[in-house]
C-alpha cells in the first residue's frame, strides 16, 4: 500500500480472516453436559429472525442446550427479546453477551458446538462472519437465506458444516438430529475443521496483487 494516502482514502472491509488473531486462542469455559451455539454479530433483522430458532429450540423440551448470543441485538424493541424467552420458557439457557471485545467474541467462538451463520437471498453477498467461522475451526450451521445463498458452498465444502433452510420445521428437525449425534458422539467427527488458508488475508492479498499485474500487462 506504500504511496497511498494516509489518515483516509482507503477503506478496507473485512472479507478474510487474520492468522494472528487466532494464535493461541482459548475457548471461554463452558457448562459441561451442555451443548454450546454461538452466534456472534447483529441479530434481530429480517434476514436474522432469530424467533424461528428460538422457537425450535424451545420445541426441543430438553434443556442440554445453552445459546450464547454476542452482538447488536437491532430489534425495533430490544426488551421484547427478553419477553419472548421468559414466554417460551427458555430464558435460562439462552444467554445475550451483548457487543464483545474481538478477542473475547473469537474465544466464545471457539467454545461452540456448533456456531449460527445466517446468510443472504439473491446469492449477492456472503457474510464477513463466515471466514471468522472457518479460521476457529468449529462445526457451523448455515441458516441460509433462499437456494441462491452464496454461503452455502463455503459451509458444505469439506464439510465445515450443515445448511439448513429459515423454517422452523426445517429447524427443528436438523437441531433434533444435531443434539442426538452430539449425546452418541458422532457430532463433530462428520466434518472437516481445519482451518483453511486459503481465506487468510495473505492469500487473498496475494490473489488481488496477481488480478492487479495481469491487468498491468495487458494495459
Amino acid at each position: 500500500f506504500e504511496g497511498l494516502p494516509r489518515g483516509g482514502g482507503l477503506h478496507v472491509s473485512r472479507c478474510a480472516f487474520d492468522p494472528a488473531s487466532f494464535e493461541d486462542l482459548k475457548s471461554a469455559g463452558k457448562s459441561a453436559g451442555k451443548f454450546r451455539l454461538v452466534y456472534t454479530g447483529i441479530y434481530g433483522m429480517v434476514n436474522r429472525n432469530i424467533q424461528g430458532l428460538l422457537d425450535s429450540l424451545a420445541g426441543l423440551e430438553r434443556d442440554d442446550w445453552e445459546l450464547h448470543l454476542a452482538g447488536v441485538d437491532n430489534s425495533e424493541n430490544e426488551n421484547s427479546l427478553a419477553g419472548y424467552l421468559s414466554q417460551l420458557g427458555i430464558d435460562a439457557q439462552v444467554h445475550q453477551h451483548g457487543q464483545l471485545p474481538l478477542a473475547e467474541a473469537l474465544s466464545l467462538q471457539k467454545s461452540a458446538d456448533l456456531l449460527l451463520l445466517w446468510g443472504w437471498p439473491g446469492g449477492m453477498q456472503i457474510p464477513a462472519k463466515v471466514y471468522e467461522y472457518i479460521a476457529v475451526e468449529r462445526p457451523i450451521m448455515l441458516i441460509r437465506g433462499d437456494v441462491h445463498d452464496a454461503s452455502e458452498s463455503l459451509v458444505r465444502e469439506g464439510p465445515r458444516g450443515i445448511s439448513v433452510a429459515a423454517d422452523r420445521d426445517f429447524l427443528s428437525k436438523a437441531l433434533n438430529t444435531i443434539l442426538e449425534d452430539w449425546s452418541t458422539g458422532r457430532w463433530e467427527a462428520q466434518f472437516n475443521l481445519k482451518r483453511d488458508m486459503r481465506f487468510s488475508w495473505d492469500a487473498q492479498i496475494s490473489i488481488l496483487a496477481d488480478i492487479f499485474e495481469s491487468v498491468n500487462r495487458a494495459d
